[in-house]
Formats: structure tokens, sequence, C-alpha cells
């Protein structure tokens, strides 16, 4: 599922990283390992706002490859969408960055 652009998601996994203090070479590689995380977070937390039907409407936008259209529903459908993937970033960073200064 791409929720918002890929852009922005990359952006944050690099700034995430370097706020983390870790070196580019260590950002390269932890970014691949919480690229998946983050995209799970996100998917999980969008069906959770949606009713069955809206879920299966998803999942057969999701299967056209068409993101525009994904995007395009998701907005539609769950309100202030927008905020509501900003909350998700949000949350996925203070607990990173939480969890990164206990070790």
């Amino acid at each position: 599922m791409t929720t918002m652009n890929e852009s922005f998601q990359e952006q944050f996994l690099d700034e995430l990283l370097q706020e983390a203090w870790f070196s580019p070479d260590q950002g390269m590689l932890l970014k691949e390992d919480l690229r998946p995380l983050l995209q799970e977070r996100i998917i999980l937390s969008v069906y959770q706002e949606l009713n069955p039907e809206e879920r299966k409407k998803l999942e057969i936008l999701l299967k056209e490859h068409d993101s525009s259209k994904v995007q395009t529903f998701l907005s539609q459908t769950i309100p202030d969408f927008e905020e509501f993937l900003f909350s998700i970033y949000a949350g996925f960073e203070e607990e990173y960055l939480a969890n990164f200064k206990k070790n």
C-alpha cells in the first residue's frame, strides 16, 4: 500500500535515523529494516479505521496497483486522512527514539 508518497517516507526515515545519530552507512542498513515496520504500522492503522465493506473495497483497489485511486479512497473514507497519517508517523518516531535511547 502506498501511503503518502514514497519520497516522503524515505525523507522521514532519513531524518529519523539522523535524529538517532546513526552514520549514513548505518542509516542505510537500518532504513531497510525500518521501512517494512513503518509500512506495516500504516497498513494496520488504516485497516483498523475501515469497516469490513471498506476493507474489501481497499483490497480491490490495491490489486489494481493504482496508488492514486488508493490515496483518493482513503482520503474520502478516513476523516482527516493526512492528519491521521502524520499521527502514525509521529507515533512511530516517538516509539523508535524512545527505544533507541533506552539501549
